[in-house]
């Protein structure tokens, strides 16, 4: 499945497998990423529902990517306002049970923070902007609260990027800033820049690349 030369062929082993339930969680999760990444949700959903299935070797990822499959499908069109609200309300409950079972992962606050932005959203299409605020400080909230969350490497891998997955561009900016400041990688300057580049400030990538040239591999 790594070989796109291949992929369609792995895939259906895999499949005749997992017709039998006969896959590891792990093998299940592959399995349900590869239809996640071509936007089959419905199928992504069914294998990370059996990769997350109570069983020894279960881990946070496979309950993360049950959380994601819901959510995308909650944003599908055309989709029924019930059916809508019934897929979060699954994704709300698995998240709990990643609460409850992973309480101190960060694929729980990750995931966590990921459903209250959701919610948040929801809540400012409904012009409900009281309540849209309340969750989208619940979310950066839940972020902040990770041990480490702005420490090392946590800040270009972890919290960088899920502010700015959810829209704290100023948040993301500040953590990568950080990173910038306190990191010995030679390309400590890549997660800014990158950001730079999702915000269209082409200036501030250029000054940065050249500030570290000398030092950094070409990226």
């Amino acid at each position: 499945t790594v070989d796109p030369v291949t992929r369609a062929e792995g895939v259906s082993v895999l499949r005749k497998y997992a017709e039998r339930k006969d896959l590891t969680p792990d093998e299940f999760f592959h399995l349900g990423q590869l239809a996640f990444d071509q936007g089959n949700y419905a199928e992504a959903e069914t294998h990370f529902a059996l990769a997350a299935r109570p069983r020894p070797g279960v881990a946070p990822r496979h309950m993360a990517g049950l959380v994601r499959a819901y959510l995308a499908l909650s944003q599908q069109q055309p989709i029924a306002p019930g059916q809508a609200l019934q897929l979060m309300a699954r994704a709300e409950d698995v998240v709990e049970r990643m609460k409850t079972t992973f309480p101190r992962t960060w694929e729980t606050v990750r995931e966590e923070a990921r459903l209250l932005h959701r919610k948040s959203k929801d809540k400012a299409a409904q012009a409900e902007f009281e309540d849209a605020k309340k969750l989208f400080d619940q979310a950066r909230d839940v972020v902040k609260k990770f041990p480490g969350w702005d420490e090392g490497l946590n800040l270009a891998t972890k919290s960088g990027p899920l502010f700015e997955e959810m829209g704290l561009v100023a948040d993301a900016e500040a953590a990568y800033t950080k990173f910038l400041a306190t990191s010995d990688i030679p390309a400590k300057h890549a997660p800014l820049a990158i950001l730079y580049i999702h915000q269209k400030q082409p200036e501030k990538v250029i000054k940065l690349a050249r500030e570290h040239e000398k030092k950094a591999p070409p990226f």
